[in-house]
């Protein structure tokens, strides 16, 4: 695994891209020794077009991720008013997926890269992979 891991961390940024051109969602290692370096090297290329966000100690679960950056004063206001009502009508996680694509899809009307850093600080659970699954159909695709 450490090969694979340290293959990883001597990529280019153009065969990053290339994996990732049309790919609605990526997900990567998290604790990669280059995760730090790897999200500074994106940052500083699309800039303006990145939307970030990192994960808190306490999102935890699915739904504290999802109130929690709906709630965020790092975005809009308005931002997570579908995702909000989604939580509380207490929805499936496919509707949450809708909700929160829509929240991402009204974010900005030009097209950007969400960076969802701390990524390993959400449980995986049967939850959390529905709602991803339902993401990568419902997601805008302005979005990536």
């Amino acid at each position: 695994m450490s090969a694979f891991l340290d293959a990883v961390a001597e990529t280019t940024l153009a065969h990053v891209e290339e994996k990732i051109h049309e790919r609605p969602l990526v997900i990567l290692y998290p604790r990669h020794r280059g995760r730090a370096a790897l999200v500074a090297m994106l940052l500083q290329i699309y800039q303006q077009n990145i939307v970030y966000y990192s994960l808190k100690e306490i999102d935890t679960n699915l739904n504290a991720w999802l109130r929690n950056m709906a709630n965020d004063e790092l975005f809009p206001e308005g931002f997570g008013q579908k995702v909000r009502a989604a939580l509380q009508s207490k929805a499936s996680p496919e509707e949450l997926a809708q909700a929160f694509a829509a929240d991402l899809g009204s974010l900005r009307s030009d097209q950007y890269v969400l960076l969802l850093d701390m990524f390993d600080r959400l449980e995986r659970s049967k939850v959390s992979d529905r709602f991803f699954r339902a993401l990568v159909t419902a997601i805008p695709g302005h979005v990536r």
